[in-house]
Parts: structure tokens; C-alpha cells; sequence
């Protein structure tokens, strides 16, 4: 491994720029999840132990260059008081005069929250002048951001190119299991793609089809791939843009399908009266759907799909997760990124419940990964029953399907 971390970078009482990867939105006035900021404490100890001067910056949600109320990082920097034990000054913004004075002014082991980045339309753009005003007075960043190490943003590649920079011990953590369950691929390897975040999936199934046996998909990835078809999904959720402007551009999800769907030597997707030929195939669709009709539930086939309207498909239905466990009882290697439904309604949990059933019991080589798959654990299970666990959803899948992150350029040796 070529990655750049702590060991290489003398941070004794330096001024540490620390870009944490604490993109946690408030529920009801509270932290919906810590983990993201657990799992960076041994990291800020270690600043503290060498009397640096940190300096933490990070985003929260889509504010869309706006200051939101509820996205601010007011909450974090409480809890992370109580969890360093000290307390963490907040400050009102990320850039500009008043965080200039207070970081010349900190002490050694002090730290500094600054504001939501992303209340600055210029973080998603890459704004290098954006950029190199987050860079200012600071002598090394420090990135644990591991779950933001795919986006092209003003705070994650941006700064990287005007500071020296390592890797944290969380993303080094992150990276390194992550690197090691690849090397140790057992086939027959079987990916399950869900969830509702498309931009961060789609333009990686491609690749994960080459390196695994089987693609199972569920969530807003089978609705695209619906969508695609020209299949009737009524108002069932396709996201139809990008969050990376500077790094793909504004696309429709047609056309990102019909790219990906273009090599048939490649990809073999199943859609309604191919369903004998899963054998042969590697990207699996459902073929029955459970659907929300007038706030009423109701499970019908993909090829029912057409004789309905003023629908929501919300999860995958009882004929799919049969199908889907059958193949999943096979396999020696097994990746999940996302739900299969909107879990967080019951009646349309079953889809992604049967999947962590599966993942429970299962005792081989797996990877559970995602901001929404951790959260469905935390619902249904507890995290602690479960093979390693990765927090990062678009980051990993980069690594497993053989992308490099956009950060590593700056963090290898």
C-alpha cells in the first residue's frame, strides 16, 4: 500500500487542517448517526497528543449553497466536546477573517469547528480560489474524509492541491480492509446494488459486472434501469441528476443506462420473460415489486407494471426475494451497498430485511457498505452481529470496482 498516513508527516504543534467526513444531518434537533464521528477519535487524540492546533472541516447535506438551519455543524462540534472531553470552539463560517484571527490565536491540542462548507456554492464546483481560501494558515491537512474521497469537491480534491496532505487513521482503516476484501475475492462473488443514490452507483455497475459473477439490483438503481427500459413507474423515485457537476456533469439517467447497457458482451440484463435465463446473466432485475397505490400496499410483477397508475415502488417483492436468495446461497463472496426499499417504512422493509437476514448468518468473506445500509442495521439488528462493515457508500464503490478516488493522487507516496 502506497498511502501516505500519519507516519509519514511530522505534525507536532502544527496547525492541522483536519477534513472529517462528518456529513450527519439532524433529526428532530439531533444526530440521526455518530459513527462517522466515533470512528475519527482516535485520529484527533492522536493530533492532541502532539500538541497540534486542529482545524476541522467538513460538509453536511445538499444545502445547494445555502445556509440551512438544521445542516450546520453546531450539533457536531457539542457532541465531539463530550467525546474529546474538551471543548470544540465553533465558528460561523469556513472561510474569511473571523476564522483567520481564531486559528492564529488557538494553542496546542485546541480545537476549531468551522462552518458547513457546502453553504458555499463553490465547494461542489471545485472552486480552486474557493480552494486555496480554505488552505489558509494552515501548515498540513490531515483527510479522514474517507467517505467523501470520490467527490471532486472544493474541500476534498481542491485543498489537496495546495497543501501537503496524509490519510487519517479512519481512512487509512477504511482503505486498507477495503483493499484486502478484493484481494482476497472467492467467487462466486455477488455484488447487491440498492438504495436510492443512483449518482453514486450506476456509473460503477459497468465495472462490477466485469468482476463479478452476479448483480443483484434493487431500490432506485432497478427503478433507473425501469426508467431506462421505458417501463411505467409512475411516480416511483429516479434521481435524474448528479451532486458532482465538476466531476460528471448533469446527465440523464437514460442515457448513463444506455451506456451501460450498450456492451451486451459485457452485460446480459435481465428484464420480464428472460427470467430463465438468470443462470446466464450477471445484472438481475426484480420481477415483482411491492407498491404504494393511494397510501395502500400492494404486490404486483413487473409485467403488471404497465396496467396500473398513480404508483410508488418501494421495495422489492416476495417472488424477487426468493429469487435473490437462491443465488445468494451460492456465493463464497458477497458486496451489499443500499436497501432495497424505503425501509423505513415496515411494510416496505421486507426486501432489504431478508438481505441482512442472509448477511447475519452468512460466514464468509462480505462487505456490508453504506451510509443507508448502516442505518438500516441500527433499525432492524445490531451493527456488532455483522462481517466488517464499511461507512463509505460512492468511495467503496470506486475501490471494488477498480476506480481510483479522486484523493489518491494526493494521498500516495
Amino acid at each position: 500500500m502506497n498511502l501516505k498516513t500519519l507516519k509519514d508527516l511530522d505534525v507536532d504543534d502544527k496547525i492541522i487542517l483536519y477534513r472529517a467526513p462528518y456529513d450527519i444531518e439532524l433529526i428532530d434537533g439531533k444526530l440521526e448517526d455518530t459513527k462517522r464521528i466515533d470512528f475519527t477519535i482516535p485520529t484527533l487524540k492522536y493530533l492532541i497528543a502532539k500538541n497540534c492546533k486542529i482545524v476541522i472541516l467538513t460538509y453536511v447535506g445538499r444545502p445547494d449553497g445555502k445556509v440551512v438551519e438544521d445542516l450546520k455543524t453546531t450539533a457536531h462540534a457539542s457532541y465531539l466536546s463530550e467525546k474529546l472531553n474538551q471543548k470544540v470552539i465553533k465558528l460561523d463560517d469556513c472561510v474569511g477573517e473571523q476564522v483567520t484571527t481564531v486559528v492564529k490565536s488557538l494553542k496546542g491540542g485546541e480545537v476549531v469547528m468551522l462552518e458547513n462548507v457546502r453553504f458555499h456554492k463553490e465547494e461542489t464546483a471545485d472552486d480552486d480560489e474557493f480552494a486555496k481560501k480554505l488552505v489558509v494558515g494552515m501548515d498540513a491537512i490531515v483527510f479522514d474524509a474517507f467517505p467523501q474521497a470520490h467527490r471532486k469537491h472544493a474541500s476534498t480534491t481542491g485543498i489537496l492541491r495546495h497543501l501537503d496532505a496524509v490519510a487519517g487513521l479512519y481512512f487509512e482503516k477504511e482503505y486498507t480492509q477495503i483493499t484486502k476484501i478484493i484481494d482476497e475475492i472467492e467467487r462466486p462473488f455477488i455484488v447487491v446494488i440498492g438504495g436510492a443514490k443512483v449518482s453514486d452507483k450506476v456509473l460503477a455497475i459497468k465495472k462490477l459486472a466485469n468482476i463479478a459473477d452476479v448483480v443483484l439490483v434493487g431500490g432506485g438503481v432497478a427503478n433507473a434501469f425501469l426508467y431506462q427500459q421505458e417501463f411505467n413507474i409512475a411516480q416511483s423515485y429516479v434521481e435524474n441528476t448528479f451532486v458532482d457537476g465538476a466531476q460528471t456533469g448533469n446527465q440523464d439517467i437514460k442515457q448513463i443506462v444506455s451506456d451501460i447497457l450498450s456492451d451486451k458482451k459485457q452485460i446480459d440484463l435481465v428484464i420480464p420473460n428472460g427470467i430463465k435465463g438468470v443462470e446466464n446473466s450477471n445484472i438481475i432485475l426484480p420481477i415483482d415489486f411491492m407498491i404504494d397505490v393511494n397510501g395502500k400496499n400492494k404486490a404486483i410483477g413487473i409485467d403488471e407494471l404497465g396496467k396500473i397508475d398513480n404508483f410508488q415502488i418501494k421495495d422489492i417483492g416476495p417472488q424477487t426475494i426468493t429469487m435473490y436468495k437462491e443465488i445468494l446461497e451460492k456465493t463464497k463472496t458477497i458486496f451489499w451497498n443500499g436497501p432495497m426499499g424505503v425501509f423505513e417504512q415496515d411494510e416496505y422493509s421486507l426486501g432489504s430485511r431478508a438481505i441482512l437476514s442472509f448477511m447475519k448468518k452468512y460466514d464468509g468473506l462480505g462487505l456490508i457498505v453504506g451510509g443507508d445500509s448502516i442505518t438500516l442495521i441500527d433499525k432492524f439488528d445490531d451493527i456488532s452481529n455483522f462481517n466488517y462493515i464499511s461507512l463509505a457508500g460512492g468511495a467503496t464503490l470506486d475501490i471494488i470496482s477498480g476506480k481510483s478516488l479522486a484523493v489518491m493522487p494526493y494521498l500516495q507516496k
